[in-house]
């Protein structure tokens, strides 16, 4: 693995780590319960974490920007084994990526969280995005755990 990126994949793992260790204390029941009618489940929010890294891996490699699907109500197994899937995807393209991929431009804007990102993006720049996304949507199951903690 590239040096530039050693430092962002110890995040990753180290953020999928604590995502695996929040949905750990959910119980099965919880999973799909949302805090209020407008607010996403846990489920949903992984879901879309899962989504959206193999989506930004998908374009850090080069590729196109797809989104896969995702069935929509996994169980608990399934869901663990979705997010391995795209921990190990996210592995296998920064493991593949040479200083040039890295440099070379992957994108000219891009709206994360709303906000329009100018480009040029590169291949190291959606690396970090994996990382940042990815720890954005951890706090908002911590948030949701603490929401569920009182309707137990």
């Amino acid at each position: 693995m590239q040096a530039a990126l050693q430092p962002v994949w110890k995040q990753f793992d180290e953020t999928y780590q604590a995502l695996r260790h929040a949905l750990a204390q959910i119980p099965d029941e919880r999973l799909t319960w949302q805090p209020s009618p407008s607010a996403s489940s846990v489920v949903t929010v992984v879901r879309h974490i899962i989504k959206a890294n193999r989506c930004y891996s998908s374009v850090m490699e080069g590729g196109p920007e797809s989104v896969p699907s995702v069935e929509e109500t996994p169980g608990r197994e399934r869901l663990l084994d979705l997010l391995d899937a795209s921990h190990q995807r996210v592995w296998d393209v920064m493991e593949a990526m040479s200083a040039s991929d890295l440099s070379c431009k992957r994108a000219d804007d891009w709206g994360p969280l709303g906000i329009e990102v100018e480009g040029p993006l590169d291949g190291l720049w959606f690396a970090h995005q994996i990382v940042r996304h990815t720890a954005y949507h951890l706090g908002q199951i911590n948030y949701v755990l603490l929401l569920a903690e009182d309707h137990y």
